[in-house]
């Protein structure tokens, strides 16, 4: 059974402008499910001007006015209409992809390594001018070294 989650209706491959008879496109999920590409091409107004099918799932389809391929695994389609189609017409992709693929997955080998964090004491030794003294003092209202002891 297909997830629902892993269909794709209508993406919008491709808008001609009615100079090219032909167009490569990567569809933006893969790798396909084999015979589950369908390509709708139609106008600006939304009219159904032609339906491709990949029935046969060899990753080629035809008709009289289009030839075209697919690679499943990924996603890139060729498209060749016999005259250029009308300008201002759209393609649409519908189709299923696999979430996961086949076949081995890219790995990166990792090293990890740690160290043994340690604590230590260390004597705080604060420094400053005799000014920066003399107005702590006031501030204060006392010998700033007595004060520094009693914290410790």
């Amino acid at each position: 059974m297909i997830d629902p989650n892993c269909i794709v209706d209508k993406e919008v491959v491709r808008i001609f402008g009615g100079r090219y008879s032909g167009a490569r496109f990567k569809l933006n999920w893969f790798p396909l499910q084999p015979k589950s590409l369908t390509l709708i091409l139609s106008s600006e107004n939304g009219a159904l001007l032609s339906i491709l099918l990949d029935a046969v799932g060899d990753g080629k389809f035809f008709s009289n006015f289009v030839k075209g391929t697919v690679n499943y695994s990924t996603g890139v389609v060729q498209v060749t209409f016999a005259s250029p189609p009308p300008k201002g017409t759209y393609l649409t992709a519908s189709y299923e992809y696999d979430p996961i693929p086949k076949g081995p997955l890219p790995q990166i080998d990792l090293v990890l390594t740690s160290s043994l964090v340690v604590e230590k004491t260390r004597k705080l030794e604060p420094g400053w001018t005799v000014d920066e003294e003399t107005e702590l003092e006031v501030v204060l209202g006392g010998e700033i070294k007595v004060t520094l002891e009693d914290l410790t």
